[in-house]
């Protein structure tokens, strides 16, 4: 842990540091303004709603405010609501994977893990049938907002924006007042619930969570999937010991997130007051950068930290999905969900292979604190 002149901030890159840090309630995760001088006047007022409405989800509020939204939304993603949704993930994989099986190949991430994903992230998030298509356009628009002041961003993206803003907004308003069926157990099923009985969230609240929770499902857990298929498939042994028994794969998961981390970096994190941590104190007003992918390969916590070993006894809660007060909501769902695929693609009647190329990690450029490989080619073999 060391303070970077050149930042201007705290870098934290141990195991126990980066605990401390999350599990202090001395550091929020700050809503920061949109860089000044970034972007044309135009472009910014499309952006602003995203902003105003990042303050409704739980990762930029503490305290109280913190602990309610928390639990109006948590009531899909328990271990035991996540346990039940575990048949649906598992027939969408296995269509999935089906679906390739005349082509004879299969793309880990754009052939399986994508359209899993969105199946399975609407489905929870509660969006109707018929109209999962265009929330998932307006989402993906709402993401590509990250990309101002990058390559990948072009001029139609805030028309593009603040139709996708108004168009969620409008769908979970006319969702949460009508009769429209969405699916029993999901974000929006419980949220109507409470509505009924004068509770719960305000519609602002709904809204921003729905889209949140809808895009930090469908994208942190792309690589993810991504990572996990390419460790196991690499290693032919570890393949034939998954496919006859499932804890193997679990493993083969949960080493994953520790070595190739899907999350760099958490959220940057603000000191509200003066805060001791791993001896070092942090002044009121400083930032605190946290590196994941360092802290999960550090040396005094895991022997041999460089090496993939997915029989690694491990000791607590994965870091990439955080410790404390922000602990990712979906931690038990992205671990189910890629559990799912990777087993999926593992059945022995597919007799899977691994094919070239083979994948390369890398940063995604409008989120650069993701990474992992966009692509795993995979051989079909009946």
């Amino acid at each position: 842990m060391h303070f970077s002149d050149s930042l201007d901030c705290w870098v934290v890159e141990g195991y126990a540091a980066a605990v401390a840090v999350m599990r202090s309630s001395a550091l929020e995760v700050p809503l920061l303004p949109l860089p000044s001088g970034l972007g044309t006047a135009d472009e910014r007022t499309a952006l602003e709603p995203l902003w105003e409405q990042a303050r409704h989800i739980p990762l930029y509020t503490s305290g109280q405010a913190h602990r309610r939204l928390r639990h109006e939304l948590r009531d899909a993603f328990t271990r035991e609501s996540v346990d039940a949704w575990r048949p649906s993930i598992r027939k969408a994989a296995d269509e999935s994977v089906a679906g390739c099986l005349s082509a004879g190949r299969a793309e880990v991430v754009e052939d399986v893990g994508k359209p899993v994903l969105r199946e399975v992230m609407a489905e929870i998030v509660g969006i109707p049938r018929d109209a999962r298509v265009e929330f998932s356009r307006w989402v993906d628009a709402t993401v590509r907002a990250g990309a101002l002041g990058t390559a990948q961003w072009s001029d139609a993206l805030p028309a593009e924006v603040t139709e996708g803003v108004t168009s969620i907004d409008g769908l979970i308003g006319r969702v949460m007042t009508d009769t429209r069926a969405v699916p029993a157990g999901s974000v929006l099923a419980h949220a109507r619930e409470r509505r009924k009985r004068g509770e719960g969230m305000s519609g602002q609240e709904i809204s921003a969570n729905a889209r949140a929770l809808y895009s930090a499902g469908l994208y942190t857990t792309t690589y993810l999937i991504a990572a996990a298929a390419y460790f196991l498939f690499r290693d032919a042994a570890v393949l034939e010991r998954a496919r006859q028994d499932r804890r193997e794969l679990a493993k083969v998961v949960r080493e994953t997130l520790r070595f190739a981390c899907p999350a760099v970096e958490t959220a940057l994190r603000r000191a509200t007051r003066d805060v001791v941590i791993n001896g070092e104190t942090i002044r009121r007003g400083q930032f605190v950068r946290t590196v994941l992918l360092r802290a999960n390969r550090d040396p005094s916590r895991f022997p041999e930290p460089d090496v993939f070993n997915h029989e690694r006894p491990h000791r607590g809660k994965e870091l990439v999905f955080g410790v404390g007060p922000h602990t990712c909501l979906g931690n038990h769902l992205a671990i189910a969900i890629t559990e799912e695929i990777c087993g999926a693609l593992a059945a022995p009647q597919y007799n899977a292979l691994l094919a070239e190329p083979h994948p390369v990690f890398r940063r995604r450029a409008a989120v650069p604190v993701m990474w992992g490989p966009e692509w795993v080619h995979l051989e079909l073999r009946p």
